[in-house]
Parts: structure tokens; sequence; C-alpha cells
């Protein structure tokens, strides 16, 4: 990943945390360049190269790819950041909140929310006094309003798309090497929930 991209990631990342619910797009972005490209895309590419594989000449199939596995796996990680176990994901609870990240999970508690609820959610964000408590209150907004299954859903679709993307590698490359990136995302996100 180039410096240049690297810059980019950080812009759209503090874009985010600007007060006001982000569009789904910005968001995705920062998937992009803080997730997809580094974690799928560069691992893929050096596959191909050391398979002997001009990866430019699979680009767009491969950007396709990385950008949806990305997206799946930046939902999870939001996801689990506001819903999961401590105990299991290592991070605590109040740690995005606290810190003001305006994440998918936090993006889709925003645009759920009553005008009152809203107000209570804006209240804690980026508030360095966060407690378990005020998590569990954002948690029961987020409950009352299918938050918590709407990312589920979400972060599942955008994992099929990339498992279907890798599908039609399959004329291409060998068998086993398409059959492990069709699985992975949807395993991915499965394996943390």
């Amino acid at each position: 990943m180039s410096i240049a991209a690297t810059f980019v990631g950080q812009i759209f990342d503090l874009e985010r945390d600007f007060p006001g619910i982000p569009s789904e797009e910005l968001l995705h972005s920062v998937s992009d360049y803080k997730a997809s490209r580094s974690s799928a895309l560069a691992p893929v590419q050096l596959g191909l190269l050391v398979a002997g594989e001009d990866p430019a000449r699979y680009a767009e199939t491969l950007s396709r790819y990385a950008l949806m596995f990305g997206i799946s796996g930046q939902m999870c990680d939001d996801y689990l950041s506001l819903f999961g176990d401590e105990a299991v994901t290592g991070k605590p609870n109040t740690a995005d909140v606290r810190d003001g990240r305006r994440t998918y999970a936090v993006r889709a508690l925003l645009a759920a929310a009553s005008e009152s609820e809203r107000a209570e959610v804006e209240s804690v964000l980026g508030s360095p006094d966060c407690t378990n408590q005020d998590i569990d209150r954002l948690r029961e907004i987020a409950a009352h309003h299918g938050v918590d299954r709407r990312l589920r859903s979400d972060m599942h679709r955008y994992a099929e798309l990339a498992c279907k993307e890798a599908a039609g590698w399959r004329p291409r490359w060998r068998e086993d090497a398409v059959a492990f990136f069709e699985r992975v995302p949807v395993w991915g996100v499965e394996r943390t929930l």
C-alpha cells in the first residue's frame, strides 16, 4: 500500500468522526483504505506474484473482492466493539464510544434512534467518562431498533458478495486457492459472532 493511500485513509478516518451521521459511502472508503487494501488486496496480489501472475491483469475483480471482504470485516470489528464480550475481544466495549468513533455500529445506531435517543448517544460519544452502564444503554437502544440484527445481516451480505466474486476466479486459478478465498469472508464473520 502506498504512502498516499495511507494518508487518504487517515483523512477519511478523521472525517468519519465529525459530528453527525457519517454516510455509508464514507465508512466504505475508510474500510477500503484502512482494511481492504492492506488486509485483503495486498495479500492476494502478493500470492499472485509468487505464483508468477501479474496482479494488474486482475485489478478490477481483486479490488471488488477486497472491498467487500474489508467492509464485512470492518463491520464485524465495529459490531464486536459495541456488542461483543470484552473477555473475548480483548478490547473494552467503551473504547470506540469513548474515542468518539463513528463506526458502522454507531452510524446504524444514530440513524435508527429517535431524536431523544440520538441526543443520548451523542452525549456519550467522545466522553472520556463513558461507562459500561452507558454502553448497556446504547445496546438497549440498538436492540429496540434492531440495529444489532441489521448489522449482522449487512456483514454477512458483504461477506457473501466477496465469496461470489472469488467464485468467479475458478476458471483462472487452482481450485484449492479459489475455495479458500471463496470461504474465508463468511468464516471471518461467523467465527466471531
